[in-house]
């Protein structure tokens, strides 16, 4: 992260519904990591999005599709 900012990376199914929310909460600038325990998913296609939101017009949003497979 560039400046501080609240932070929250969840997983999404194919059809848009949260499965799981893995990271959410207030982190100053820096580098950070996160894990996922992926052992209770389905095998199939997920979206994992991060939204860091840093002020009213300070807002990023990144998505990344993965696959669970078994």
């Amino acid at each position: 992260l560039p400046i501080r900012a609240t932070v929250e990376i969840s997983m999404y199914n194919s059809l848009g519904e949260r499965v799981k929310k893995i990271v959410s909460g207030d982190f100053t600038a820096g580098t950070y990591s996160a894990s996922l325990d992926g052992a209770n998913l389905e095998p199939g296609v997920y979206f994992v999005e991060m939204r860091a939101v840093a002020g009213p017009n300070a807002a990023s949003i990144q998505r990344v599709k993965t696959v669970v497979t078994r």
